[in-house]
């Protein structure tokens, strides 16, 4: 996912300021993600 979406970015966007703020928001995408995937299992282990 995080490949395919360097790839959208690159192949798809050209103007500077939006391929930045599509980026911005992918990536706090992802990494909310990983985040809220080790909080669940963290809270599964007593």
């Amino acid at each position: 996912m995080q490949i395919d979406t360097f790839i959208y970015m690159i192949t798809h966007i050209e103007k500077e300021e939006e391929a930045l703020r599509y980026i911005q928001q992918a990536t706090h995408y992802m990494v909310n993600g990983w985040y809220g995937m080790f909080r669940s299992l963290g809270n599964d282990r007593t």
